[in-house]
């Protein structure tokens, strides 16, 4: 029950290994993304929602583990994630903010 805290590169993390202290729960969110392409005559902005899943840990550290467009296969995988780790899921995608 280990993870690493650096620099990922190619889906592999350079960094030092850290013991993984107590699991609060998992929960997933809904983010808005933009992404502008410029070229020489035009320029576009592309604006789309995903959902990123993540882990709360006891000491307040939150670790990024999935994202996809999709709020069903996302809350899938966090689901058999939650099952193997026996942490609770939380689903906060449909949170209102006053």
């Amino acid at each position: 029950m280990t993870y690493r805290e650096g620099v990922s590169l190619a889906s592999i993390t350079f960094g030092k290994k850290l013991p993984l202290p107590g699991i609060d729960f998992l929960f997933l969110k809904k983010n808005r993304y933009s992404q502008t392409i410029e070229s020489r005559a035009s320029m576009a902005t592309f604006k789309r929602e995903k959902f990123d899943g993540y882990i709360k840990l006891s000491n307040n550290i939150k670790l990024h583990l999935l994202q996809k467009d999709n709020k069903e296969k996302a809350l899938k995988e966090l689901e058999q994630i939650a099952q193997d780790l026996h942490a609770e899921l939380r689903d906060l995608t449909e949170m209102k903010y006053y």
